[in-house]
């Protein structure tokens, strides 16, 4: 269902912006096919001038990998310039429903593929128009695929027609595929070649390496002709392969997480990998640097933990240091920023900041923040998980800085178990701050918010930034995945906020299956909005 009431829960009331990252030209650089589809959104506006007509204007895809006794589904929705979907017309769904039974799809639904468990969107044929890339982490027991959707000028949405899987142990993506490995459940995007084309990342966080389930990444290039069509074709990247930091060790579920951003403001897009399981679960993140004009190998690629000299905390069994990660420009220096969730540090969770330079990203000025920190509002308890998501991006216009969100989907609100919050630092020209009202909590027991705080709710469990009313808009989208629902356990919902020239104020919205404007019923444990596509560009 859907409301929009005026809410007051933010403390900045004002037009926010997504802030994109510089790219610098290339000689090399692909020319993009002239199209109606956003020019300054070519990884979120999935159709362009199509119905409804939203030039100019991002698309959101949610996951639901619990639906259909979890063969999973995803859920499209068109963004317009009033934001998601502003129609309200009774029996017209707003978004379109995709499963491995839609016609067009490859593969078939299956009882535990989990398809939709990560999403993405990118343009990854030059074109302009958004694509997806579904991850289906359960496909073939377990040996997990991802499914690629591409958008189209003038399309409804995503073209279901032509639909390719992609799969390890194929002719161009390394191998081979084995049962367990769960290819597929973390996706990023980013240009990691500069070829002006966008690239996607997929991990397989228990790919046998060194005959251990230790995880891999795969980057699968874009090309004109799409993903893997090109002359460059899939590197796998693992902590066995020569120029990669450390060792492939049993459970280090290398590739859990995964982000890109800029983190040496060269115009070359950067891969930071997370490991949470490495050294008895206390975690660590790879940084591997882009490569103009080239595939990665790996070189130049430094390790990070909470044992790395210079770097805030200890690294303690269970901490998870990498479980979540998220780039952007959170100090206002032409460079990205990395922060990385230790959701299971001292029990409770917290973040780390680390800050790029003109080297890359490194240990100086890093920063360590949790519900302990001074001035940081709520009570550090544990099994919060604070860090277990994050999200930055420009939420707020008049900020140099990007914003950062982060995910608390055990937070107890009001004495109710795992209700679930999400911390948000306003962007500052020094980073995240916790003086006066640069930073605030929400949770469904926010006043004006939708919704309430119930068990098991995981509000927080999922996040991400949009640009859905255009992009002079940014919306923040906050997933609820075991949300009940008419009494449907776990059914699953997400949160979206609001704020930009065409609303008043900032607003609340809620969504989920089993309403008039959305098709499919909610289902127990459906999941709907565990994963949200949050492309960490425009």
């Amino acid at each position: 269902m859907r409301a929009f009431p005026a809410v007051g829960l933010v403390a900045l009331a004002v037009c926010i912006t997504f802030g994109g990252v510089s790219s610098a030209a290339s000689g090399g650089r692909a020319d993009a096919a002239v199209t109606t589809c956003a020019p300054t959104l070519p990884n979120q506006d999935m159709n362009g001038g199509g119905a409804p007509p939203d030039t100019d204007n991002g698309d959101l895809v949610a996951g639901a990998s619990g639906e259909n006794h979890a063969a999973g589904a995803i859920h499209v929705f068109a963004g317009t310039p009033e934001g998601l979907n502003a129609g309200d017309t009774a029996s017209t769904y707003e978004d379109q429903w995709i499963s491995q039974d839609t016609p067009g799809v490859a593969g078939g639904s299956e009882p535990n593929d989990r398809f939709g468990a990560a999403v993405v969107t990118g343009d990854f044929n030059g074109d302009r128009c958004a694509d997806a890339a579904v991850g289906v982490p359960g496909e073939d027991g377990n040996a997990g695929a991802v499914n690629v959707f591409y958008g189209a000028d003038n399309a409804r949405l995503l073209v279901t027609t032509g639909n390719k899987m992609l799969l390890e142990g194929t002719a161009s993506i390394p191998g081979p595929r084995t049962v367990g490995e769960r290819f597929g459940s973390a996706l990023a995007i980013g240009d990691l070649n500069d070829d002006g084309i966008t690239d996607l990342a997929i991990a397989a966080p228990s790919d046998v390496e060194s005959g251990v389930a230790a995880g891999a990444v795969f980057i699968v290039y874009g090309n004109t002709a799409g993903l893997n069509a090109g002359p460059t074709h899939a590197v796998r990247l693992a902590q066995s392969s020569p120029l990669i930091p450390g060792a492939s060790e049993a459970s280090d579920r290398f590739g859990a997480s995964l982000t890109v951003g800029d983190f040496a403001g060269d115009g070359i897009d950067d891969l930071a990998i997370g490991i949470p399981g490495e050294n008895s679960s206390s975690g660590g993140v790879v940084v591997v640097p882009g490569s103009r004009g080239a595939a990665l190998t790996g070189a130049g690629s430094r390790f990070w933990s909470q044992n790395t000299a210079g770097i805030v905390g200890a690294a303690e069994p269970n901490d998870g240091f990498g479980s979540a990660l998220g780039a952007g420009a959170v100090t206002p220096d032409g460079r990205d920023d990395l922060v990385v969730g230790i959701p299971g540090e001292n029990g409770s969770g917290g973040i780390a900041v680390l800050f790029g330079s003109s080297t890359g990203i490194g240990p100086v000025g890093n920063e360590f923040w949790s519900q302990n920190t001074a001035g940081v509002t709520g009570t550090a308890e544990d099994g919060d998980e604070f860090g277990a998501t994050i999200a930055v991006g420009h939420l707020n216009a008049f900020a140099t800085a990007e914003d950062v969100v982060v995910g608390v989907p055990g937070d107890s609100v009001g004495g109710v178990t795992a209700a679930g919050a999400a911390q948000v630092f306003w962007g500052q020209p020094g980073g995240p701050s916790a003086t006066g009202d640069a930073e605030e909590l929400l949770s469904q027991d926010t006043p004006t918010m939708l919704g309430a705080a119930e068990t098991g709710d995981k509000f927080g469990a999922s996040l991400a930034i949009v640009n859905l009313g255009g992009p002079d808009h940014a919306e923040l989208l906050i997933g609820a995945p075991g949300e009940t629902l008419k009494g449907v356990q776990h059914a699953g919902a997400f949160h979206y906020l609001l704020a930009g020239p065409n609303s008043d104020g900032i607003l609340n919205a809620f969504w989920s299956a089993g309403t008039y404007e959305v098709k499919g019923p909610l289902e127990p444990d459906g999941a709907f909005g565990a994963a949200l596509n949050n492309p960490g560009r425009p």
